[in-house]
Protein backbone atom coordinates (compact mmCIF):
# COMPACT_ATOMS: atom_id res chain seq x y z
CA UNK A 1 0.00 0.00 0.00
CA UNK A 2 1.35 3.14 -0.34
CA UNK A 3 0.38 7.39 0.92
CA UNK A 4 -3.30 7.91 1.77
CA UNK A 5 -4.15 11.77 0.82
CA UNK A 6 -4.07 13.62 3.88
CA UNK A 7 -7.45 14.83 5.06
CA UNK A 8 -6.35 18.12 6.18
CA UNK A 9 -5.91 18.98 2.29
CA UNK A 10 -9.14 17.75 1.50
CA UNK A 11 -10.21 20.93 -0.12
CA UNK A 12 -8.04 20.34 -2.87
CA UNK A 13 -9.86 17.39 -4.05
CA UNK A 14 -12.93 20.05 -4.39
CA UNK A 15 -11.11 22.19 -7.33
CA UNK A 16 -12.65 21.88 -10.56
CA UNK A 17 -9.86 21.64 -12.47
CA UNK A 18 -10.13 18.03 -11.17
CA UNK A 19 -12.54 17.58 -14.56
CA UNK A 20 -9.43 17.95 -16.58
CA UNK A 21 -8.48 14.99 -15.43
CA UNK A 22 -12.00 12.89 -15.84
CA UNK A 23 -15.03 14.88 -16.54
CA UNK A 24 -18.34 13.61 -14.84
CA UNK A 25 -19.35 13.16 -17.89
CA UNK A 26 -16.77 10.37 -19.16
CA UNK A 27 -17.05 9.08 -15.71
CA UNK A 28 -20.97 8.98 -16.25
CA UNK A 29 -20.41 7.10 -19.59
CA UNK A 30 -18.12 4.20 -18.50
CA UNK A 31 -20.18 3.55 -14.97
CA UNK A 32 -23.67 4.20 -15.05
CA UNK A 33 -24.91 1.35 -17.69
CA UNK A 34 -28.77 1.74 -17.41
CA UNK A 35 -29.44 3.74 -14.26
CA UNK A 36 -29.95 0.82 -12.51
CA UNK A 37 -26.29 -0.54 -11.50
CA UNK A 38 -25.20 -0.35 -8.29
CA UNK A 39 -22.21 0.63 -8.04
CA UNK A 40 -18.70 1.17 -5.66
CA UNK A 41 -16.60 4.31 -5.26
CA UNK A 42 -12.96 3.00 -4.64
CA UNK A 43 -11.29 5.85 -2.33
CA UNK A 44 -14.15 8.09 -2.79
CA UNK A 45 -12.46 10.51 -0.47
CA UNK A 46 -14.76 14.19 -0.61
CA UNK A 47 -17.51 12.19 -2.52
CA UNK A 48 -16.08 14.59 -5.74
CA UNK A 49 -16.61 12.53 -8.15
CA UNK A 50 -19.46 10.41 -6.07
CA UNK A 51 -21.71 13.35 -6.32
CA UNK A 52 -21.37 13.08 -10.38
CA UNK A 53 -22.43 9.42 -10.73
CA UNK A 54 -25.02 9.12 -7.70
CA UNK A 55 -28.03 10.77 -9.70
CA UNK A 56 -27.45 8.45 -12.98
CA UNK A 57 -27.60 4.94 -11.04
CA UNK A 58 -29.69 2.91 -8.73
CA UNK A 59 -27.04 3.09 -5.81
CA UNK A 60 -23.33 4.02 -4.89
CA UNK A 61 -21.71 2.72 -2.39
CA UNK A 62 -18.29 4.75 -1.79
CA UNK A 63 -15.69 3.47 0.27
CA UNK A 64 -12.60 5.15 2.20
CA UNK A 65 -10.25 4.32 4.26
CA UNK A 66 -10.28 7.58 6.47
CA UNK A 67 -13.59 8.01 8.62
CA UNK A 68 -12.63 11.76 8.24
CA UNK A 69 -13.28 12.15 4.64
CA UNK A 70 -16.56 10.54 5.00
CA UNK A 71 -16.76 13.28 7.65
CA UNK A 72 -16.30 16.07 5.28
CA UNK A 73 -18.34 14.16 2.68
CA UNK A 74 -21.32 14.29 4.69
CA UNK A 75 -20.79 17.84 5.54
CA UNK A 76 -20.78 19.06 2.04
CA UNK A 77 -22.68 16.39 0.31
CA UNK A 78 -25.63 15.97 2.34
CA UNK A 79 -27.71 15.84 -0.77
CA UNK A 80 -26.02 13.17 -2.53
CA UNK A 81 -27.34 9.43 -1.67
CA UNK A 82 -24.55 7.02 -1.53
CA UNK A 83 -23.99 4.73 1.45
CA UNK A 84 -20.58 5.42 3.02
CA UNK A 85 -18.42 3.08 4.27
CA UNK A 86 -15.04 3.30 5.83
CA UNK A 87 -13.29 0.10 4.61
CA UNK A 88 -10.14 -1.07 2.39
CA UNK A 89 -9.99 -2.03 -0.78
CA UNK A 90 -8.76 -5.61 0.70
CA UNK A 91 -11.86 -5.80 2.96
CA UNK A 92 -15.14 -4.46 1.10
CA UNK A 93 -18.24 -4.92 3.37
CA UNK A 94 -20.23 -6.42 1.13
CA UNK A 95 -21.74 -9.67 -0.05
CA UNK A 96 -20.94 -11.50 -3.17
CA UNK A 97 -22.01 -10.39 -6.42
CA UNK A 98 -23.46 -7.33 -5.68
CA UNK A 99 -21.72 -4.70 -7.68
CA UNK A 100 -21.88 -3.86 -11.35
CA UNK A 101 -19.42 -1.43 -11.47
CA UNK A 102 -16.39 -0.91 -9.09
CA UNK A 103 -14.87 2.34 -9.99
CA UNK A 104 -11.86 4.57 -8.67
CA UNK A 105 -11.01 7.64 -9.56
CA UNK A 106 -6.83 8.73 -9.09
CA UNK A 107 -7.13 6.50 -6.07
CA UNK A 108 -5.89 2.57 -8.31
CA UNK A 109 -2.08 3.58 -7.09
CA UNK A 110 -3.07 3.54 -3.23
CA UNK A 111 -4.62 0.09 -3.59
CA UNK A 112 -2.85 -1.71 -6.15
CA UNK A 113 -2.80 -5.05 -4.44
CA UNK A 114 -3.80 -8.75 -5.99
CA UNK A 115 -5.78 -9.05 -2.28
CA UNK A 116 -7.23 -5.81 -3.32
CA UNK A 117 -8.45 -7.25 -7.06
CA UNK A 118 -9.21 -10.38 -5.19
CA UNK A 119 -11.61 -8.59 -3.01
CA UNK A 120 -13.39 -6.46 -6.01
CA UNK A 121 -13.66 -9.65 -8.00
CA UNK A 122 -15.49 -10.75 -5.07
CA UNK A 123 -18.12 -8.09 -4.68
CA UNK A 124 -18.62 -7.67 -8.64
CA UNK A 125 -20.79 -9.76 -10.55
CA UNK A 126 -19.79 -11.98 -13.16
CA UNK A 127 -19.16 -9.82 -15.94
CA UNK A 128 -19.43 -6.76 -13.68
CA UNK A 129 -16.47 -3.46 -14.89
CA UNK A 130 -13.54 -2.68 -12.79
CA UNK A 131 -13.23 0.84 -13.94
CA UNK A 132 -9.98 3.18 -12.98
CA UNK A 133 -8.72 6.54 -14.19
CA UNK A 134 -5.62 6.79 -12.33
CA UNK A 135 -2.47 8.88 -12.43
CA UNK A 136 0.11 6.91 -15.10
CA UNK A 137 3.73 5.94 -14.17
CA UNK A 138 4.59 7.81 -17.89
CA UNK A 139 3.08 10.72 -17.51
CA UNK A 140 5.19 14.40 -17.12
CA UNK A 141 4.86 16.74 -14.35
CA UNK A 142 4.68 16.73 -10.71
CA UNK A 143 0.95 16.69 -10.44
CA UNK A 144 -0.62 13.68 -8.35
CA UNK A 145 1.19 11.56 -6.22
CA UNK A 146 4.96 10.41 -6.22
CA UNK A 147 5.73 8.85 -9.55
CA UNK A 148 7.32 5.66 -7.59
CA UNK A 149 4.14 5.31 -6.39
CA UNK A 150 2.17 5.16 -9.82
CA UNK A 151 1.58 2.74 -11.82
CA UNK A 152 1.69 2.72 -15.69
CA UNK A 153 -1.17 1.25 -18.26
CA UNK A 154 0.51 -2.01 -19.26
CA UNK A 155 1.22 -2.16 -15.24
CA UNK A 156 -2.25 -2.09 -14.65
CA UNK A 157 -3.53 -4.20 -17.18
CA UNK A 158 -0.88 -7.54 -16.42
CA UNK A 159 -2.34 -6.82 -12.40
CA UNK A 160 -5.73 -7.18 -13.79
CA UNK A 161 -5.02 -10.09 -16.31
CA UNK A 162 -2.95 -12.08 -13.48
CA UNK A 163 -6.13 -12.06 -11.11
CA UNK A 164 -8.07 -13.24 -14.21
CA UNK A 165 -10.28 -9.72 -15.19
CA UNK A 166 -10.98 -9.60 -19.04
CA UNK A 167 -9.20 -6.58 -20.63
CA UNK A 168 -11.80 -4.04 -22.15
CA UNK A 169 -10.88 -0.80 -22.98
CA UNK A 170 -7.17 0.86 -21.96
CA UNK A 171 -6.00 4.05 -22.74
CA UNK A 172 -3.09 6.01 -22.13
CA UNK A 173 -3.89 9.92 -21.53
CA UNK A 174 -1.71 13.06 -21.06
CA UNK A 175 -1.59 12.38 -17.34
CA UNK A 176 -3.72 9.65 -16.47
CA UNK A 177 -4.52 6.13 -17.75
CA UNK A 178 -7.99 4.83 -18.99
CA UNK A 179 -8.78 1.35 -17.67
CA UNK A 180 -12.07 -1.13 -18.26
CA UNK A 181 -12.03 -4.71 -17.18
CA UNK A 182 -14.10 -7.20 -17.00
CA UNK A 183 -14.96 -10.25 -13.98
CA UNK A 184 -14.43 -12.98 -15.83
CA UNK A 185 -15.69 -14.99 -12.38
Amino acid sequence: MYHTFSVDNADSLEEIDRFQLCSGEELYSYVAGDGTSTVLDIGSGTGFFTKEIAPHVADVFAIDIQQAMHQYHKKHRDDVTAELITATATTIPLANDTIQTAYSTMTYHEYATEESLREIQRVLQPGGQHVIIDWSADAPGDRGPPADERFSLNEAIAHHRDCGFEIGTAKNRYRTFLLVTNNKQ
